[in-house]
């Protein structure tokens, strides 16, 4: 199946407000298959997600070396009117476990959940799951609290499979390290339901840094 005939106008209405929104954003190589497969997926469009590989009903996981543009394209797509999503870097949740406790894994894991604003219903099934993306993924360190040590990420990711599993709960992530590295540093459990919860997208290990 061949992409939306409507994409290339949705792209190039992407690529100017990208670039007015990032400075000194250039298109080339490093990044045009990413930044297209993250607007077939933010953008709902049914066709090229399904020529691109992508399944709609997971979130994102955004590999890539440091400084190529993966929290600038998180952080554009954070307010879409699809799927509206809060940006949360890694190291501040796991700085929050420090000063309040395990209710900070409550929070961004099995509690997060808001009341839908329509309808009617009673119990867990008209709750509305709250979609994070957890942007530097690798970069925080295991916290201790009253002599308790926590790999606080790995505990709120895996709840949230669990709702992922009950209620469809998406997550996006970014992270500077490759599949085998983020396996090494959370384990296998966890990487493979990473992998039944996000499309992989990656920058090749060659893109630049566009901090520089």
């Amino acid at each position: 199946m061949s992409q939306s005939p409507d994409f290339e106008a949705l792209w190039r209405h992407f690529l100017a407000q990208f670039a007015a929104q990032v400075p000194g954003f250039k298109l080339d190589a490093h990044n045009e298959s990413v930044y297209r497969r993250l607007l077939a997926h933010f953008a709902g469009d049914a066709p090229t997600q399904t020529a691109l590989g992508l399944d709609p009903g997971k979130g994102i996981l955004l590999l890539g070396p440091v400084g190529c543009g993966k929290t600038a394209a998180m952080r554009f797509f954070e307010r879409n009117a699809r799927t509206a999503y809060r940006v949360v870097p890694a190291r501040d949740v796991a700085r929050r476990f420090l000063t309040e406790g395990f209710a900070v894994l409550d929070r961004y894991g099995a509690q997060a959940f808001m009341a839908r604003s329509y309808g009617a219903g009673h119990g867990p099934d008209h709750r509305h799951p709250v979609t994070y993306c957890f942007d530097d993924l690798g970069v925080e360190q295991n916290a201790r609290l009253y002599g308790n040590e926590c790999n606080v990420l790995a505990e709120i990711l895996l709840d949230r499979y669990d709702r992922f599993v009950t209620h469809r709960m998406r997550t996006h992530l970014t992270s500077n390290l490759n599949a085998s590295e983020l396996e090494t540093l959370y384990g296998d459990r966890l990487r493979s339901r990473l992998r039944e919860m996000c499309n992989v997208l990656s920058f090749p290990t060659t893109a630049p840094d566009r901090r520089r």
